[in-house]
Formats: structure tokens, sequence, C-alpha cells
């Protein structure tokens, strides 16, 4: 997702009252990244070296790893999530020890991938028309 001036964050949905140990307190300096877990909304990670350039190409890498679930209803804190921005060649983000279900049978089995101004009113519409272009769009999963 990207802010003002182009300032990219990830935007997670997962169950935010399940990290070890909670948000107030998670992994900030590990990964040096801001947090903000926007009330009862997804959560936020953004940091400096993830900024869209206007008129330029980027190029994204994303991979997801699910944690284990010891129980029905209580997933292990070993879920990890890397994203590689513009080349990069470590992760941009790096998020470990997370949990990102907490039932086995949650699986990874396709993406939903939309672009909008999101908002709970048209306050947040664009003023005028925009384009958003994607190319060399490419899903794996093994």
């Amino acid at each position: 997702m990207w802010r003002a001036n182009g300032v990219g964050e990830l935007y997670l949905y997962f169950p935010k009252s399940n990290q070890v140990p909670d948000f107030s307190h998670w992994e900030k300096s590990q990964h040096n990244v801001d947090i903000d877990t926007n009330g009862d909304y997804g959560v936020s990670f953004r940091n400096s070296h993830f900024v869209y350039r206007r008129n330029h190409w980027t190029t994204m890498r994303q991979r997801v790893h699910l944690n284990s679930v010891r129980s029905s209803g209580h997933g292990n804190p070993d879920g990890w999530l890397a994203v590689w921005f513009d080349g990069a060649h470590s992760p941009t983000f790096n998020i470990t020890n997370v949990v990102l279900r907490k039932y086995s049978d949650v699986h990874i089995d396709g993406i939903y991938f939309s672009t909008f101004f999101g908002g709970h009113d048209s306050s947040w519409a664009t003023p005028h028309d925009t384009y958003t272009l994607f190319r060399n769009f490419h899903v794996k999963v093994n």
C-alpha cells in the first residue's frame, strides 16, 4: 500500500491479539520498522527504504511462510514475511516470529489484489483520474 508522497507500507490483516510479545513492544528495533496497529483494522509496517517513485517502474518480491499450529486456535510464533523492494539484495522488510494464522486449515491458495483509494467515505477519493500500471506479475505457491 502507499500513502502521501509515495511512502509505502505493508498493511496486514492477521490475528493481532496472538502476537508474542504484544504489539506495544513487538520487535521494532530488530526490524528497523515503524509499526502502527491502526485500532480495529490491520497493522501498518513502514521503513524509510520503501518509497514509490512517480513515473518509475518498481520491482517487488514477497515471500510468506505460514506459522505452525500447536492446537486449534493456537498458532505458534514461527511464521515470517519478507519483502524485497526495487532490487534490494536483502529484504526491505523481514518480519519474523509472527502468528499469521490460528488454525491449521488456513492455507495460502491465492491472493486478493486490488487498487483503490481506501477510506470510509468520499473524502478519500481522488479529485482527478489516476492510473496505476502493472506488468510481469507472477504468483507462485510451493
